[in-house]
């Protein structure tokens, strides 16, 4: 996978110089307006009292105004960022960049969790062994949360064409939003701890070829905390996150690399497990 995260940080950060030449005067009287209104209101009911509120109102909006087109601005050059990452990253790798997504059909449990739900700037690109890469934003209304509610939102970060494996579903138990699903697979403590792993019924002994005590320790050892879902041949990794995907390119850059890491320690688990649903027995969660 081609990310040049390095490439891109550099014109992220020249974009940045950019705006703050542009926006320097504005950033001043930002910087200066709330001091200055709170001298000036603090004068106005001490000593004078008798501006009209027509004047005293205007006053206010003439010192707002500018916080308002600075902030506005910065969250414009963020959001551009954003986009000129996700479609420099499709352009690299021959990819097709989606402002908007339909989960229609999707196996995915996670990607089932609503049908109030956004999935947007999504790409896809074939990756350099054959695999199918997707990322994409992700975020839904909980069944019974009121709408306006806060929603999980996520990062989801997906590699398929990995095998043919039973459907698992790697909770951290950690983050804000848990699903219970399956049966739950026991494992080491000090893993349990972290994680908890729902399987289909009839399915454990396939989960246990692939989460080995040596797997189990890598993953411990990797600086990645999220849920990771194993279905339909593809393995979705949710990082949780709905800020600016420029403002933690580090972060992000992180989260990715572990996330490859992973998948290389489970590939030849995977690729080596001889699977085939058992009779009748559902292998969907």
């Amino acid at each position: 996978m081609k990310f040049f995260f390095e490439k891109i940080r550099k014109e992220l950060v020249a974009g940045q110089e950019q705006y703050k030449k542009k926006y320097f005067f504005i950033g001043v009287v930002s910087a200066l307006g709330w001091p200055a209104l709170l001298v000036f209101l603090g004068f106005e009911f001490s000593i004078v009292g008798s501006y009209l509120d027509a004047g005293r109102e205007l006053t206010i909006l003439l010192f707002l105004a500018p916080i308002f087109f600075y902030v506005a601005g910065r969250e414009r050059l963020y959001s551009k960022a954003d986009d000129d990452i996700l479609q420099k990253i499709t352009l690299d790798n021959g990819g097709v960049y989606k402002k908007t997504l339909d989960l229609e059909g999707e196996k995915s449990a996670m990607l089932n969790q609503s049908p109030r739900y956004r999935a947007t700037r999504a790409i896809s690109f074939i990756g350099d062994s054959g695999e199918r890469i997707r990322f994409f934003q992700y975020s839904f209304q909980p069944a019974g949360s009121k709408i306006g509610g806060k929603s999980p939102s996520y990062r989801v970060f997906s590699i398929a064409g990995l095998g043919v494996f039973p459907h698992m579903y790697l909770n951290y138990r950690k983050d804000l939003y848990s699903m219970s699903l399956g049966q739950k697979l026991s494992l080491p403590s000090d893993f349990e701890k972290e994680f908890e792993l729902s399987i289909p019924p009839s399915y454990h002994l396939e989960a246990l070829q692939i989460f080995t005590p040596d797997i189990i320790h890598e993953i411990l050892e990797l600086p990645l905390r999220c849920d990771i879902e194993f279905v339909n041949g593809e393995i979705l990794f949710f990082l949780e996150g709905s800020g600016s995907l420029a403002k933690g390119l580090e972060g992000f850059e992180k989260k990715i690399e572990s996330a490859k890491k992973m998948v290389s320690l489970l590939k030849p688990k995977l690729e080596n497990l001889r699977w085939a649903p058992v009779g009748d027995k559902a292998y969907y969660m």
